[in-house]
């Protein structure tokens, strides 16, 4: 396999940080409008390998929330064009007869988060369609 190039390792460096990074999690806001797109959320900053954590808690134990946003390509009649068909499940971010909290653990101040109201929640959805309606 001499033809083959030899593969090299690339190490990623993002540069670029959400609005929460700096307000939520290296900052003293508790709120995290953000878990509207889904939890956990992991952070991760490698020049002093700090680590941190957004996620539901129900009843005291982690929980997954998965993204109401899909996202699907389809193809475009024969061509050879795709466009991106956008889904999103409206519902409640956390069910509502148990002890549902929101917690940033890790990071420099670990401590309970607000969770997202529902129609704070819808707005962010709405945002992500671009003002296109629901239907």
């Amino acid at each position: 396999m001499a033809h083959l190039p030899q593969r090299r390792r690339h190490r990623h460096r993002y540069t670029a940080a959400t609005p929460e990074w700096g307000t939520t999690i290296l900052g003293p806001d508790n709120s995290y409008p953000a878990a509207a797109l889904g939890l956990p959320v992991n952070y991760y900053r490698p020049k002093d390998r700090l680590k941190a954590s957004v996620n539901l808690h129900l009843d005291n134990q982690a929980a997954r929330r998965a993204s109401p946003v899909w996202l699907t390509p389809v193809r475009l009649g024969d061509t050879d064009q795709y466009a991106v068909f956008t889904h999103i499940f409206y519902a409640d971010l956390a069910p509502t007869e148990q002890d549902a909290a929101l917690r940033l653990d890790g990071g420099p101040a670990p401590r309970p988060l607000t969770l997202p109201a529902t129609a704070t929640a819808t707005a962010i959805w709405d945002a992500w369609l671009d003002g296109d309606p629901r239907r």
